[in-house]
């Protein structure tokens, strides 16, 4: 079976270091497996039946993920799967909850709440670490699977490589200086919701650029692909971003061990060079 082209984004960090109402995934078929189908520019091998559900229609798509950055990045593969696999369905696969607290939910119907553009607090999403186990061990399909790795070895080169090697660099350079004064003004942001008086008032700027002197020294090394070099200073943003949060939640040493996992099995020569 063939899934239609088009990842829910609080799923995307689950795929990059590293889900259905319906009939469970065939024996020994890794829950995660359609999202990797759906992005495929061949044919990969799936057994399930399609994601339960309706997918969101267009325009609820492009106003959920299409903000900020909307055409590259986490988003970038967000926008592509949106219109054709429903959040509910996915999160449903995993049997237990995404978060343990922070502003978003996931309704009946599969629509995330509040919508991520509109979130105006420092508040963020706590990821459950039963949640983030289960999201890694089904996510790198290739893992011990020889012929399903080389069949979604064009997907991780097309979709997740440069996010994947750009959220690893981050994690390693936790000590760099430049990162190390950025995270302790994101701290007290995420402590006290006040952007440092330093900075402008307007909120979204500083959680924007905020890690962008420590991103400037080494992401456009990996702009190879993009049609401007400052996307993968953008993503390395996000990346230093999201380990922070990730410490605050305690999951970070589980997604680093699960993009480790991730690398070894689509990007070793990679890995071991880096």
């Amino acid at each position: 079976m063939r899934i239609p082209r088009r990842l829910p984004l609080f799923l995307l960090p689950a795929l990059i270091l590293a889900a259905c109402s319906g009939a469970k995934p065939g024996e020994g078929e890794p829950a995660l497996l359609p999202i990797w189908a759906a992005l495929s520019p061949t044919s990969v091998p799936v057994t399930n039946p399609a994601l339960a559900g309706p997918p969101p229609d267009t325009e609820t798509c492009r106003d959920r993920f299409n903000q900020w950055r909307g055409e590259f990045g986490t988003r970038a593969i967000a926008n592509e799967l949106c219109l054709e696999v429903p959040l509910g369905a996915l999160a449903a696969r995993a049997g237990v909850p995404v978060w343990t607290s922070g502003p978003h939910e996931i309704t009946a119907s599969g629509e995330l709440v509040p919508d991520l553009y509109e979130v105006g607090s420092a508040d963020f999403g706590h990821y459950n670490e039963a949640f983030v186990e289960w999201a890694i061990n089904h996510a790198i399909v290739g893992e011990d699977r020889p012929m399903l790795r080389a069949a979604t070895q064009p997907v991780y080169d097309q979709y997740f490589q440069r996010l994947a090697r750009i959220f690893w660099t981050a994690r390693q350079r936790a000590d760099d200086p430049a990162f190390r004064a950025a995270a302790a003004q994101y701290e007290e942001y995420l402590e006290t919701g006040g952007v440092p008086a330093e900075h402008d008032d307007f909120q979204g700027g500083f959680t924007m650029n905020i890690f962008r002197d420590a991103s400037e020294s080494w992401a456009r090394d990996y702009a190879e692909g993009t049609q401007n070099d400052w996307e993968a200073v953008y993503e390395a943003q996000t990346a230093y971003g999201f380990w922070v949060r990730r410490e605050r939640d305690g999951t970070a040493e589980q997604f680093e061990r699960g993009l480790r996992r991730l690398l070894m099995t689509y990007d070793a020569d990679w890995l071991a060079a880096a």
